[in-house]
């Protein structure tokens, strides 16, 4: 399909750096606590649990109205430096089973709040790596 070939595409220009990949569109969910957060706050912790990349790294995941799911938050970033904490990724487990990203972000600083920008495009994510 052409989702899998763009993906091997991206996939092979993982290790050269530096390297932005810029997409849209809007990712589903499937709530499974009563948590607070939105589909963009967990795909960026998610992203955090599951990645494989090394070096330095950030991803940012947005909702262009500055609205994501039950949270004032629009959405989340997420970095490789966070990964330096041997625990945190056991703890973003616990977060994403409660559906509860937005307090995970919060407290290490990656929750992104802009509040209702009254344009509603389309969800954003961006990785950078250097």
């Amino acid at each position: 399909s052409l989702l899998d070939f763009q993906y091997r595409g991206i996939t092979s220009q993982m290790d050269k750096r530096p390297l932005a990949i810029i997409s849209g569109g809007e990712t589903t969910t499937t709530v499974t606590g009563s948590g607070k957060g939105g589909r963009n706050q967990e795909l960026a912790v998610k992203f955090l649990v599951t990645t494989k990349l090394t070096g330095k790294w950030t991803f940012y995941s947005v909702g262009s109205d500055g609205i994501d799911g039950n949270s004032d938050a629009a959405g989340g970033m997420v970095s490789s430096e966070m990964l330096l904490n041997s625990e945190l990724q056991q703890q973003a487990q616990k977060y994403l089973l409660n559906s509860d990203s937005n307090p995970f972000l919060r407290l290490r600083g990656g929750a992104i709040v802009t509040g209702p920008t009254g344009a509603n495009v389309m969800d954003i994510q961006v990785l950078v790596a250097e």
